[in-house]
């Protein structure tokens, strides 16, 4: 049988089951998780999570071969609780990641519990971020500060994984410009409040939400909107599996976030090569996570407005 090239790869099943089996239902976020990521937002100052391509993908595509896998990789590939780590070390950048010099952020363990809406947050969802924390002190992308009494202050290193004091990438490139000079280290990728206030952080799986920050990448300097690329090289940049690819993919795809498109590249004796082209639709978070793709959006702003007012009433 001919296998079909390029078609994105299903999850391996004991038996044959239904493509509308095999999707798993949307996640529905709590009010009370949406408002404290309003009031959260309000407090950043509807800052944007701003996240290095290092962190993301290594540099195989400037001439440089990766010594290992990127933290994103080694985050989801450690053991359980990756979801709840890469959540939690996003959510650490995009309240402590702006431009001031201490980069830290106080809250208490069942807070950040209760802003990921994780289950019994003053407990279970309590043991579980702290178990994130000590996670991400071991891949040296936060250190945490404890003190009797006081909830762990959470201070940023730099999110390439080296251990470095963080340095906010936007400030640094504008350093570098003026400087004239160019540091590829300090591309970055962003993700808007919106993100966080209309509740994708909370229902996107982890295969999605990898597969966010790499089409963010993909399409963040490519001349056109549709990109391409890969799969050796994919794999050799991202270190990510062909499962979480190919899932996170699929989610982004059901949820409005990318388009697909097959294009073809070559045609040899009646042969035709088709590749999948991906298209990244970022307006798209501004609306909620399994709102209909035909309604219209509404602005995170606005979203986080009518739930502080819901939260006040």
């Amino acid at each position: 049988m001919t296998k079909k090239s390029n078609s994105i790869a299903e999850p391996k099943v004991s038996r044959p089951r239904s493509k509308r089996a095999r999707i798993a239902p949307v996640p529905t976020p709590s009010d009370a998780a949406l408002v404290l990521n309003a009031r959260a937002s309000s407090r950043a100052k509807d800052r944007r999570t701003t996240v290095r391509h290092a962190f993301i993908g290594s540099g195989w595509h400037v001439g440089e071969p990766a010594a290992d896998d990127p933290p994103l990789a080694r985050l989801l590939r450690a053991s359980k609780g990756g979801n709840i780590r890469l959540k939690l070390y996003l959510a650490v950048l995009w309240q402590a990641g702006g431009g001031d010099e201490r980069h830290s952020v106080e809250w208490p363990a069942r807070t950040w519990a209760a802003l990921l809406d994780l289950p019994d947050p003053e407990q279970r969802g309590d043991r579980r971020i702290r178990d994130a924390i000590r996670a991400l002190e071991r891949a040296e992308l936060l250190v945490a500060d404890r003190q009797p009494g006081r909830p762990i202050r959470l201070i940023l290193l730099r999110d390439d994984g080296s251990g470095e004091p963080y340095t906010n990438p936007g400030q640094a490139a504008r350093a570098t410009k003026e400087a004239g000079a160019f540091d590829r280290t300090d591309l970055y990728v962003q993700l808007p409040s919106a993100f966080w206030t209309a509740g994708w952080a909370i229902v996107l799986s982890t295969p999605g939400l990898a597969m966010l920050l790499v089409m963010l990448l993909l399409t963040s300097n490519a001349n056109e909107s549709r990109v391409w690329i890969n799969p050796g090289q994919a794999r050799a940049r991202f270190g990510l599996s062909e499962d979480t690819w190919s899932r996170g993919v699929a989610e982004l795809r059901r949820q409005g976030l990318l388009e697909i498109q097959k294009k073809p590249v070559s045609e040899d004796f009646g042969w035709r090569r088709i590749r999948n082209t991906y298209t990244l639709v970022p307006t798209r978070l501004d609306g909620g996570p399994g709102q209909p793709r035909g309604e219209e959006a509404r602005p995170g702003r606005s979203t986080r407005r009518r739930l502080s007012a819901r939260a006040k009433g």
